[in-house]
């Protein structure tokens, strides 16, 4: 009898153990699924970021033309014959027989 009670006994203290290394299994596996679903998540942001990038990346290149183009020295004088300007053939000179700097008393 002792000897049934003694198994008994052995028996039941490792199904405690059992089922702690069946429950911690259980939560390390619940972690993995979690962790690979925030790196997933994660990885489709970054991807979303670079599209965006790339995007404001080909607005700068566009942008850039415009002002080289709006810059140019056809553009300005095109412009500027627009709006009335002509060229001076005979320039004018400002001259007084002031001295640069005036003297006072």
């Amino acid at each position: 009898m002792k000897l049934r009670k003694k198994i008994v006994i052995q028996h039941q203290a490792k199904l405690p153990i059992r089922a702690f290394l069946v429950g911690f299994i259980l939560l390390l596996l619940i972690l993995q699924v979690v962790v690979s679903n925030r790196i997933a998540i994660s990885g489709n942001q970054i991807t979303q970021i670079e599209q965006k990038l790339d995007g404001l990346k080909q607005s700068n290149n566009n942008l850039g033309e415009k002002i080289a183009s709006a810059s140019s020295l056809t553009v300005i004088r095109e412009k500027s014959l627009s709006l009335g300007f002509t060229k001076n053939i005979t320039p004018y000179y400002v001259s007084t027989n002031l001295p640069v700097a005036l003297e006072l008393h």
